[in-house]
């Protein structure tokens, strides 16, 4: 645990919005000690990007195994299922990756395909806009409604289909999931999803 603990400090533990402001600090006048320390940045990293020697919106370490483009699919899935109030949970972000790596054959060291809590950790930290949360139990208490509730229900599933042209869809597109049954009270626990609620 010790080797691979020590390993894995090698790469960057930093995010590229750490890397802009330290740059800019520096641009300000600040010396490159002392912006490497406040925001977190190797001096190293910063002098190769002042001298041109790797782009200053490159990452540093380690480079992600998925290309960009499918990473910014991965994130756009993701946001589009906030949007429709389905978060996703770590879990089903990790065997997607294992999917994808399958289907696209992209080669990769995680074991037998999945990628572990450190390609999560550095995921969520080149996409600063998604966030781990913890669901709170849903219990009796927090199931009561108002007519305010229902109110604003009504006016944000309104705003989400006119966002996507939607106000249209005809009857047979419309399921009615009333007899869905819900546990008022089920028994306590932690589950890390990732929550992006656009309202």
């Amino acid at each position: 645990m010790g080797k691979k603990a020590n390993k894995l400090k090698k790469y960057k533990s930093y995010t590229q919005d750490q890397v802009n402001k330290a740059l800019e600090a520096f641009r300000q006048g600040k010396s490159l000690s002392q912006v490497s320390v406040l925001f977190g940045v190797p001096r190293t990293t910063l002098f190769n990007k002042l001298a041109g020697k790797c782009l200053e919106e490159c990452s540093g370490g380690r480079p992600p195994t998925l290309p960009k483009d499918i990473e910014d699919e991965l994130v756009e899935w993701i946001l589009g299922c906030s949007d429709k109030w389905h978060p996703i949970t770590k879990d089903q972000v990790l065997n997607t990756v294992q999917i994808i790596c399958k289907k696209f054959k992209i080669v990769n060291k995680f074991t037998d395909g999945r990628p572990g809590y450190s390609w999560f950790k550095s995921f969520l930290n080149r996409y600063p806009e998604l966030r781990l949360r913890t669901p709170e139990a849903y219990t009796t208490q927090r199931a009561g409604i108002t007519t305010e509730d229902i109110t604003e229900w009504f006016e944000k599933t309104h705003e989400y289909l006119k966002s996507k042209d939607l106000l249209e869809l005809p009857p047979d597109r419309v399921f009615n999931l009333d007899e869905t049954g819900v546990m008022l009270s089920p028994k306590g626990g932690q589950v890390s999803i990732i929550i992006l609620w656009s309202f």
